[in-house]
């Protein structure tokens, strides 16, 4: 993971493991589950995202397909905009 100084904070992250995407994409956007729902062997996780004040702007693609499950998101909004896969559901997990 990489922070800039003087400028927006910002962080790339490459990996396989599923545990540092769960803390990273928890850290950086809201917690969260990622569950691979694909070949395990397979997974991996490519995130470049920046911090803009109240703002956080991210590119993330996995290579094999997660299923990713937030709680209830109290004060704020998220956007997902697929690029090359069409989301299964886009809400939180009702409890």
């Amino acid at each position: 993971m990489s922070t800039s100084v003087g400028g927006p904070a910002s962080v790339s992250l490459v990996s396989r493991d599923v545990e540092e995407a769960r803390h990273v994409g928890g850290r950086l956007f809201y917690p969260h589950s990622v569950e691979v729902l694909g070949d395990q062997q397979s997974f991996g996780i490519h995130l470049d995202a920046a911090e803009l004040g109240p703002v956080t702007m991210g590119w993330l693609s996995y290579d094999t397909e997660v299923e990713i499950e937030t709680g209830k998101l109290q004060d704020w909004y998220q956007v997902n905009v697929p690029v090359s896969a069409v989301p299964r559901r886009c809400r939180p997990r009702r409890r």
